[in-house]
């Protein structure tokens, strides 16, 4: 499990307009939910070593799924609202095609 130092710890990138290369939207707003996940997941961890009831459990983490669930469509909103707005603005076809093709990707994937 990674701890909370650890992840505090992490470098924190500044926000990014564009999507190009290795330049791509922030996601800052999600690091407060990914800390509850991980809240939730040490939660789970207790419950396991307490013996609990497996519909506690479970319980645990469905939530905790949703709350991931919640995070991965934020991402995918910032992402499509900030790369594809840009591949468009650019006027350049085959990198709107490009980012057109990975959103297909992803959520054939992901059921996005």
């Amino acid at each position: 499990m990674v701890s909370e130092q650890t992840w505090k710890s992490r470098p924190k990138k500044q926000p990014v307009r564009i999507c190009s290369g290795t330049l791509h939207p922030a996601h800052k707003r999600e690091i407060g939910r990914v800390e509850l996940v991980m809240q939730r997941l040490e939660k789970v961890d207790r419950t396991l070593s307490e013996y609990k009831a497996g519909v506690e459990v479970v319980k645990e983490i469905q939530e905790t799924r949703e709350l991931l669930t919640l995070i991965e469509g934020n991402i995918h909103g910032r992402h499509v609202a900030g790369c594809l707005r840009d591949a468009m603005e650019s006027k350049d076809i085959e990198a709107v095609r490009g980012q057109i093709e990975e959103f297909v990707k992803v959520f054939k994937r992901y059921g996005g």
